[in-house]
């Protein structure tokens, strides 16, 4: 018997929420990367948990590396994230969720009627972290660099004003590199800092330090930038 409309109707529906369609030019989505979203979508309307790349690669006939790319474009805008499950045998795996972007959906429902008037959610932090920290490396970053940035706001409980000012050190100590802002933010907390105030405060007495130092040498006849030896701080 022929395939009936009740037969692929037993296959369900997936559902796009109309403000996702309404925004999807603000979001800066690709068509690729919105056919990929509902796809996504309705796998988790269906409790599936299909990550593999060559599976989504076959149901959507694209190639892998394109299914590649556009799973890091998704990452690396905090669209959609990285999560740890337990499947039935016990056994954590990673999955997608798209929790990061009906987030930002959710927020930006409530900045138009007015309503968000709390502390910015950490997912609105985290995304303007990563814009000022993409523009001082020039690049955009990597997604194992947005899982430590999303980790600093998240898990660690750094200020992203703090962070702009381990972003600053490293800048000037000409060391612009994730795990190098994360080793200047893990010697703050080794030192009880956790405030802008605290940490200019320490950069202030090593740079008074330094000045003095110099000055007992009788040598300024070199002007050196005093710079903080994180690694040897850190050690």
């Amino acid at each position: 018997m022929n395939s009936s409309i009740y037969d692929w109707m037993k296959d369900g529906f997936t559902l796009v929420p109309n403000r996702l369609i309404r925004a999807y030019a603000d979001l800066n989505l690709s068509g690729d990367e919105l056919i990929l979203i509902m796809y996504l979508m309705s796998q988790i309307a269906q409790s599936q948990a299909v990550d593999e790349i060559e599976v989504i690669s076959n149901h959507l006939g694209m190639e892998s590396q394109k299914v590649f790319q556009l799973l890091d474009a998704l990452l690396t805008k905090q669209y959609l994230s990285i999560e740890l499950r337990t499947n039935k045998q016990g056994k954590q795996t990673d999955h997608y969720t798209l929790r990061p972007l009906f987030e930002h959906l959710d927020e930006t429902y409530f900045n138009d009627k007015n309503k968000n008037e709390g502390p910015q959610p950490i997912v609105k932090q985290s995304r303007d972290l990563v814009q000022k920290i993409q523009k001082e490396f020039g690049r955009p970053v990597n997604s194992n660099e947005l899982e430590t940035i999303n980790a600093w706001l998240s898990k660690d409980k750094y200020s992203p004003a703090l962070v702009l000012v381990a972003l600053r050190e490293a800048a000037i100590h000409q060391a612009l590199n994730i795990a190098y802002i994360d080793k200047i933010l893990l010697n703050w907390e080794k030192q009880n800092i956790h405030t802008v105030a605290q940490a200019e405060a320490q950069i202030q007495v090593f740079n008074n330090n330094y000045l003095s130092r110099k000055q007992d040498q009788k040598d300024l006849s070199v002007y050196e930038i005093p710079l903080y030896d994180w690694d040897e701080l850190n050690s």
